[in-house]
């Protein structure tokens, strides 16, 4: 993706995270925008760095705004960011059934990772209550990587423009 098009990405993902998502939610369960485009984006595009960026700035933002320690989004949406180069080196991109296992891990990773974090910082919180929420959550993301899978996947195997000068025939 390109940084014109990552930046507006990542700026509305980072206004529906509090706002918007928190309308939709079912008993405190809400989709990740923020994370699922993180995913998608560096799932589908080349240049997983832009992604990567924007979804630790945003993360921080979120911290800043709405989170009570700094820098736990942050490093989670890292680490997760991470580990996802790692899957697209194993799985194809253009499969529309490895957006699952890569919704279904992200998922785990992040909400895994930010709790044990969490924990360590010493907030209270309960495990019963997380694996309760956690398929909610899977289902949720799945949907919204989905929805975004689609949207995407036109710009990232579309074909580079020819230039007039080039031989439509290999020799």
């Amino acid at each position: 993706m390109k940084w014109y098009t990552v930046i507006p990405a990542f700026v509305i993902a980072f206004i529906l995270q509090p706002t918007l998502c928190n309308i939709i939610s079912i008993k405190g369960i809400g989709p990740n925008p923020i994370l699922c485009l993180l995913l998608v984006g560096v799932f589908l595009f080349p240049r997983e760095n832009r992604c990567i960026t924007c979804a630790v700035v945003a993360g921080l933002l979120l911290d800043l705004t709405v989170g009570k320690y700094t820098g736990v989004y942050a490093l989670t949406l890292l680490l997760t960011g991470l580990m996802t180069v790692g899957y697209k080196h194993y799985f194809n991109l253009e499969s529309k059934l490895s957006v699952l296992p890569l919704a279904v891990i992200g998922t785990v990773v992040y909400y895994g990772v930010s709790t044990l974090i969490l924990l360590i910082g010493g907030m209270s919180m309960s495990f019963v209550r997380i694996l309760i929420s956690l398929p909610g959550l899977l289902a949720w993301n799945i949907v919204i990587m989905y929805a975004m899978y689609f949207i995407m996947i036109r710009k990232a195997t579309a074909r580079p423009r020819r230039s007039r000068y080039e031989r439509y025939e290999i020799i």
